[in-house]
């Protein structure tokens, strides 16, 4: 953990910069914690809904969830800190890239166990031996065999490998000598060589740097990950992983693995944080939004890893404070104040079956908010010469077809249709809407400019007066606002309740 000190190096100056504005019962209230137009007040009344849940034990109901995303969220942080903020490309690093990003070139490679197998190999593709016979001789790459030798059309790159590297070297036409890649002795030919077209430094500057942040943070991302790994000491337990596997549903699964009691002190894998047993394993998938497979060994072992290097890393944020960085602390604040509010919505609201009196009453005292707005069919006319519309008009007026007109003259995108915009509320096309909602069914407008700069009329052919929606079609969507309506309720109840029993000090009201 000492080598990590260097970059874990905590600002303190950031926790100072915090705008702690209050506190209830000890917990820190932040200016980051406000929501957008939220005020103090509000704010308070949220804590205190939160140390209610606190109070009646419902945080140990909501503890597996509180751990999933606080780790999430840790995790997020500190590969930030890590793997983003250390990522970097400077003006010498893009135009080194820049060099050779006009070329691509094809690969053919074939890969040997020992440099004696490559010599033979490299004398058969000198002698004119078929690629593909080598290739069946000596390669033990499955996807190249399948490829029929092609490694791929190979870029420059800021990290190229060695293939890229020998590749870039070679002319058209030309077989490498065997050299040392990926624990095996590799043997390339260069097929064709691309000149792709580009344009000059400053116009690539900006592609060529983020392909280099890309393969930085690639990189970065790899290096502290095999370092966490190297510091877990993850041992794991095959035969034990075997045995549950009998008993385990194959291929994708959503949901909880679950297993028989006995089966839950099975060890899966050791590490410095303890031991992996079938119960953390239930407990974890359970946690999980998407299906899993873990019906194979080498599955099961990458989902351990993956949790477990999870863990290594929240701790290390634990340990370096960055629980405390204001960004973290609000939004650790504001998951846990949701998860308590979503939780007394479900075992304090929606486990009461409400009374079908109430719903009707509720309904019929937000009635406005159940009816469906006035509604009118509008067609309209735009032109950018003011006479001509004014002619047009009259010309309705006399008995002219207002659809064939609109065909003729108009230049609105609805031209084609007649000038028909359909029907239409206040709120949708306002620009026409606020003229359209003044006419009676079957009239024509004057004429007036819309936006400032072009000219219309509209003509109603259509008026359906608002009128409330039936409370069979929309019972459900009743229902959930009555139970927000009676959770808000709830909610200034345990807010007066818990002012009595809690200490509040706010030290700014307006932030």
């Amino acid at each position: 953990m000492r080598r990590f000190a260097p970059i874990f190096v905590f600002i303190f100056s950031i926790l100072l910069n915090a705008q702690v504005i209050g506190y209830v019962d000890g917990i820190k209230l932040t200016k980051q914690m406000l929501r957008p137009k939220e005020t103090v007040d509000e704010l308070v009344n949220e804590v205190l809904m939160y140390l209610y849940g606190i109070e009646k034990g419902y945080l140990d109901s909501l503890s597996d969830k509180i751990w999933t995303k606080e780790r999430n969220l840790l995790v997020y942080y500190t590969y930030n800190r890590l793997v983003v903020d250390n990522a970097s490309a400077n003006e010498g690093e893009i135009f080194s890239v820049y060099r050779h990003f006009d070329k691509s070139v094809s690969v053919y490679a074939v890969d040997c166990k020992s440099f004696k197998d490559a010599l033979k190999a490299y004398r058969e593709i000198m002698s004119g031996a078929k690629w593909a016979d080598i290739l069946n001789r000596y390669s033990s790459n499955v996807r190249l065999r399948k490829k029929g030798g092609f490694y791929g059309e190979v870029k420059w790159s800021y990290t190229p490998d060695r293939i890229t590297r020998m590749a870039f070297k070679m002319d058209e036409g030309e077989v490498s000598l065997p050299f040392r890649f990926k624990g095996a002795w590799y043997i390339i030919k260069v097929t064709k060589i691309k000149d792709n077209e580009i344009g000059d430094f400053q116009q690539e500057k900006t592609r060529i740097k983020n392909l280099i942040l890309r393969q930085k943070k690639a990189k970065n991302n790899s290096k502290y990950w095999n370092y966490m790994k190297y510091l877990l000491n993850i041992k794991f337990n095959e035969d034990n992983m075997k045995k549950i596997m009998k008993v385990m549903p194959r291929g994708r699964h959503m949901g909880a693995y679950v297993f028989p009691d006995s089966l839950w002190d099975i060890v899966l894998a050791t590490s410095t944080l303890g031991k992996f047993t079938v119960k953390e394993l239930q407990r974890r998938t359970g946690l999980v939004d998407k299906p899993l497979n873990l019906s194979r060994i080498n599955d099961m072992k990458r989902y351990i890893e993956w949790e477990l290097v999870l863990d290594g890393f929240t701790i290390l944020a634990r340990n370096k404070g960055y629980n405390r960085v204001p960004s973290v602390y609000s939004r650790m604040m504001r998951d846990r104040i949701g998860l308590v509010r979503g939780y007394i919505k479900t075992v304090e609201i929606k486990s009461q079956k409400i009374p079908e009196d109430s719903l009707i009453d509720f309904y019929y005292e937000h009635i406005e908010d159940y009816t469906e707005p006035e509604r009118r069919r509008v067609y309209v006319i735009v032109n950018s010469d003011k006479e001509k519309l004014s002619n047009v008009r009259r010309r309705i007026l006399r008995g002219a077809d207002f659809s064939e007109m609109a065909k003729k003259y108009s230049i609105h995108l609805t031209r084609n249709k007649g000038g028909e915009l359909g029907w239409i509320t206040k709120n949708r096309f306002p620009e026409f809407a606020k003229v359209a909602f003044k006419l009676k069914n079957g009239q024509v407008s004057d004429v007036f400019s819309p936006d400032g700069k072009s000219w219309a009329i509209v003509y109603v052919n259509g008026i359906q007066e608002a009128r409330p929606m039936p409370l069979g079609k929309i019972k459900r969507r009743v229902e959930r606002e009555y139970e927000e309506y009676l959770l808000e309720k709830r909610l200034k109840e345990i807010s007066e309740e818990m002012k009595k029993k809690v200490k509040i000090k706010i030290l700014k009201e307006d932030v």
